[in-house]
């Protein structure tokens, strides 16, 4: 995926579909997790739930998404979302992004801000400029200098499985 001004362009993966094939969506204002379903499923038509976002996808700066958001492999999130984030696999909330909600995943890489309770099953990741305000469970913590983080922490080897 690569945003290109208004216009998001979305390329699917063989693993989703015997062929690669490139699709493009105008995403204005703000839109919510069911607007965004027509276009998972377009984009992935062999995949049973159109609730769980595509391997290696995007939300970008300016979408607002209100609801749950599942993902199978990676998520590079820029945007807003309010409500829980679960999944597998691995995370990336970028500096303009901002999550207000639970997070279970397996690992986490927090740049933007945090505002709920976070539980990975093997790294979590505070960058610099990071802001969080919630708990934090981990087997793994790395917390950056200038990363802000208003909570407690559980590190050690027990694992917390996504919900």
């Amino acid at each position: 995926m690569h945003e290109r001004g208004d216009v998001l362009v979305f390329y699917a993966r063989p693993a989703f579909s015997v062929r690669a094939k490139r699709f493009s969506a105008v995403l204005q204002g703000r839109c919510d997790s069911a607007s965004l379903n027509p276009i998972i499923r377009h984009i992935s038509p062999v995949q049973s739930d159109p609730s769980v976002v595509p391997s290696g996808a995007l939300l970008s700066r300016g979408v607002s998404i209100k609801g749950s958001v599942k993902f199978l492999n990676e998520l590079l999130l820029d945007g807003e979302v309010e409500g829980t984030i679960v999944s597998t696999g691995t995370l990336t909330i970028g500096e303009q992004a901002c999550v207000r909600g639970e997070i279970r995943t397996k690992s986490v890489n927090v740049r933007g801000t945090v505002e709920g309770n976070i539980f990975v099953t093997e790294r979590c990741e505070l960058q610099a400029n990071c802001t969080v305000r919630g708990d934090i469970e981990a087997p793994r913590l790395v917390v950056s200098e200038n990363a802000t983080f208003l909570g407690s922490a559980k590190v050690g080897a027990g694992k917390s499985p996504p919900a």
